[in-house]
């Protein structure tokens, strides 16, 4: 009796997360001598009845925790299209730039896991994008280099030039150092693998332009940077900050054309927490509006605001950060980090609308903005302030829910 050999076939429709796609485009923005690229992708699904588009937007942070964020869209609803861009990747402040299917799935494999070569604690949504991460694309030397100069926006200005420098070392990138270099730019050196043989040499040479000059430090944040130029050699001043400890640095750069040719440190020191806050206060414009709706019918739509916005949640309310659209701030010779930012609202649990800036021209204009809003009509002024240096976000960390008995408190802590 011959033996019978049966092979099981899986029957019914497979998920839409499986199904074949067509890539459609692709871009990432220009931002990643920031630290942070966020790339958006656009596929046809094929012959699956539950879906007919994908549109995948993805946020990596370059430095160290690879993927961060990840959204999607089953179809072409512009409405949810827009508002992912405008929470997600219009807050980075940058332009986007057009990319081909293997240069998007290159810049998937590279900053999925970068620099760890793990995969992210962030997964949600990891179904969806899964084939990406099954089916690697790898770029050589020179393909890998215009892909960079396609990441990283124009170098217009000295000033811009080392306030990226020093936040690219800050971050322990290799690569953003190299490519700010004047070594880079002459094509003496090329791209290199941290963990090959060239990388290896590379480190030995030690060029000046492309040294880590903060071997010392753990991977910190620039706050702020003040830069002056004295006989061709521009001198920053800067603050860094890590695990809430502060260093004032000091570094020596010389510029050749549009990159750094040598950077050399000078001394610095650590400060307390009360003197960073002393070179950081800024003035802060405050009103305060009583919402007049119902909570549920205030929020029952998606608040939309004129501006890019971030938005986190807090144990008493939830918080709006505006952003301005563009990067322009890292051109000023007093860069702040905090710059990047036009405005913040805060709608407390307790029926509280708060915008807050920085400077009068922007409360003004945010104010006028909400005029033109659907929840214009449900806001009534109560109160408006000024401020020496910033007390919202004391507010929003407090576990006071009104924002008069916060300013009772700070002003009489008797009380």
């Amino acid at each position: 009796m011959s033996e019978t050999k049966l092979r099981l076939i899986k029957g019914g429709l497979g998920p839409k997360e499986e199904a074949e796609k067509q890539f459609v485009s692709a871009f990432a923005t220009d931002t990643r001598l920031m630290g942070e690229v966020a790339m958006g992708i656009h596929w046809h699904i094929k012959n699956h009845p539950a879906a007919k588009e994908l549109f995948q937007f993805f946020s990596f942070d370059t430095e160290s925790e690879g993927l961060d964020n990840y959204k999607s869209v089953w179809s072409e609803d512009a409405d949810e299209i827009a508002l992912i861009r405008q929470t997600m990747i219009g807050p980075l402040g940058g332009q986007d730039v057009l990319l081909s299917e293997r240069e998007a799935r290159a810049v998937f494999t590279r900053y999925y896991n970068h620099i760890t070569g793990r995969s992210p604690e962030f997964t949600e949504g990891i179904n969806e994008y899964r084939f990406l991460i099954d089916e690697p694309a790898f770029l050589d030397a020179d393909e890998f280099d215009a892909l960079f100069d396609k990441l990283c926006t124009d170098i217009i200005s000295p000033e811009q030039l080392v306030n990226y420098y020093i936040m690219r070392c800050l971050a322990k990138d290799s690569e953003g150092r190299r490519y700010l270099s004047s070594e880079y730019a002459k094509g003496e050196i090329k791209h290199i693998s941290d963990n090959s043989a060239a990388g290896a040499e590379y480190s030995g040479r030690m060029l000046s332009s492309c040294k880590d000059i903060f071997p010392d430090l753990p991977l910190v944040s620039l706050l702020k940077n003040t830069i002056q130029e004295k006989d061709g050699h521009y001198i920053s001043n800067s603050l860094a900050e890590h695990d809430s400890r502060y260093e004032l640095l000091v570094t020596d750069i010389t510029i050749e054309g549009d990159r750094v040719s040598s950077c050399e440190r000078g001394p610095g020191m650590h400060i307390s927490n009360t003197e960073a806050a002393m070179i950081l206060a800024h003035p802060e414009f405050i009103t305060v509006y009583r919402i007049l709706a119902d909570p549920d019918d205030f929020e029952e739509d998606p608040l939309e605001f004129e501006y890019n916005t971030m938005i986190t949640e807090h144990e008493s309310g939830r918080l709006y950060m505006a952003f301005n659209s563009n990067n322009d701030h890292v051109n000023d010779p007093n860069y702040l980090l905090s710059n990047d930012i036009f405005g913040v609202y805060y709608i407390t649990n307790n029926g509280e609308f708060i915008v807050s800036a920085a400077s009068k021209k922007n409360i003004i204009k945010m104010e006028r903005s909400l005029l033109h809003t659907p929840i214009g009509a449900m806001l009534l002024p109560t109160g408006k302030y000024e401020f020496q240096e910033p007390v919202l976000l004391q507010f929003v960390n407090s576990s006071i829910d009104s924002f008069d008995e916060f300013l009772q408190l700070i002003t009489d802590p008797e009380m």
